[in-house]
């Protein structure tokens, strides 16, 4: 038989709902960038998704197939996944190529608007900014593609559970449609497992060190390039790919407050912030940050 991706996905429904229902999400969420960037993204209406692999976390991949590793350990002594651990190499070449062939573009926000990591991070050599996005308003279908919101993980005690919940369910339901006797069925279905894992699971765990950022992510699937096309900007880590995500009928992005990060011209800046927010056709709020300048 051919594996039937909505049966898998069914299948798999309770690890997904455990994800979503984790927390609740925030009204606002911060997206914290340089004067360069910020004035760009709001001139052109467009939020940039940028490649995975260009975050500043280089080895989430990696993290994450080391994840995959210990869970199919945990899960050796498992039936069901017995009958597929001899493909676990195969598994992980999948989703090590699909991530550089067809990798998730991410938008990446902070549920707190006012830390002092960010603005050392952004404004290094000039002001920084976080802008404020409703949360409600990212979820309605306004733009023009469907990027979902997720809460990054950080405890590695659930990256562990929720990875090995997801592959038990994965193999169970390969198990109970005997897809393990034909080389064909079973790799078709590591190949919807490699996406799902990619795209719902990986996309989501960071190390723990980089727990202080309270990251939230809107992603974009893998068909991005294909869809919005890539365009590329310069970065600290060079040439750095990635994609727009355009409110459609070019409305203004949901931008509903602005905070101005450390600086020794807050009125100055406050001003020109609200000047230029004004001419775009923004009616944020701008405030500055409340971290004392050293």
């Amino acid at each position: 038989m051919i594996v039937d991706f909505t049966e898998l996905v069914h299948a798999i429904g309770p690890v997904f709902a455990e994800i979503k229902t984790v927390t609740r999400r925030p009204k606002t969420l911060f997206h914290y960038t340089n004067a360069d960037a910020f004035t760009k993204i709001l001139e052109n209406k467009g939020i940039r998704a940028t490649h995975i692999r260009h975050l500043n976390d280089g080895s989430e991949i990696e993290y994450a197939i080391e994840l995959l590793d210990a869970s199919l350990e945990a899960l050796e002594q498992d039936r069901h996944c017995k009958l597929f651990l001899a493909k676990f190499d195969d598994l992980r070449r999948k989703i090590e190529k699909d991530n550089e062939l067809s990798p998730p573009f991410v938008f990446c926000m902070c549920s707190e608007g006012d830390l002092l990591s960010q603005w050392r991070e952004y404004g290094k050599g000039g002001t920084a900014y976080a802008m404020g996005f409703s949360t409600n308003k990212l979820l309605s279908p306004r733009f023009n593609c469907n990027p979902s919101l997720l809460r990054v993980e950080y405890d590695q005690h659930k990256q562990r559970r929720q990875t090995q919940n997801f592959l038990r369910a994965c193999f169970e339901y390969g198990a109970k449609k005997h897809i393990s006797k034909t080389p064909v069925e079973t790799n078709e279905l590591l190949k919807i497992i490699s996406l799902l894992f990619r795209n719902l699971i990986a996309v989501r765990f960071k190390n723990p060190a980089f727990k202080s950022e309270h990251e939230w992510r809107l992603v974009v699937k893998p068909d991005t390039e294909a869809t919005l096309g890539v365009q590329f900007r310069v970065s600290s880590f060079g040439i750095t790919p990635f994609a727009t995500i355009e409110p459609q009928e070019q409305r203004a992005l949901p931008v509903t407050l602005v905070r101005i990060g450390p600086t020794r011209y807050p009125i100055i800046a406050s001003q020109a912030t609200k000047q230029f927010l004004r001419k775009h056709g923004y009616d944020s709020d701008v405030v500055t940050s409340n971290i004392p300048i050293r």
